[in-house]
């Protein structure tokens, strides 16, 4: 079993739209777990708040969107204020409690020079759900 969530991002705003538990294996934990750079990550937490699951989905928040011209060339251009839709997948471990997105090292400026593998000391929760009842199977 796993959980998929289905999250929408909504002028820096996340909430959650539905949630399940389904038939299927969860992507693999992503490399570098215990790394705690910056970046949005979606966590699974137990009752203790310790990380059992982190995956980083920075990506997946990206204020762009794509767009394809005319020569059948597609590039990504800025899209602030767009709705964007998001899925998480993540194991269902018994001792799973909740599902937090948080922001480490604030938001991202132009020229940022860090890089993953700082150690960041800002974290910001964004949103957080309860994954102990009411999911449909």
């Amino acid at each position: 079993m796993a959980f998929r969530l289905i999250f929408e991002s909504d002028q820096g705003e996340i909430r959650l739209a539905r949630r399940s538990r389904v038939e299927m294996l969860a992507p693999e934990q992503p490399a570098g777990m215990d790394q705690r750079g910056p970046g949005v990550f979606a966590e699974v937490r137990n009752d203790r708040e310790e990380t059992l699951y982190r995956a980083n989905i920075s990506s997946q928040l990206d204020p762009t969107v794509e767009v394809f011209a005319p020569d059948g060339s597609m590039q990504r251009v800025d899209a602030p204020g767009q709705t964007r839709v998001f899925v998480v997948i993540t194991p269902d471990p018994p001792e799973a409690r909740s599902l937090v997105v948080v922001r480490r090292g604030g938001e991202p400026q132009a020229g940022d020079e860090r890089v993953q593998t700082e150690a960041v000391t800002t974290e910001q929760e964004l949103a957080r759900v309860d994954l102990t009842g009411g999911l449909s199977e």
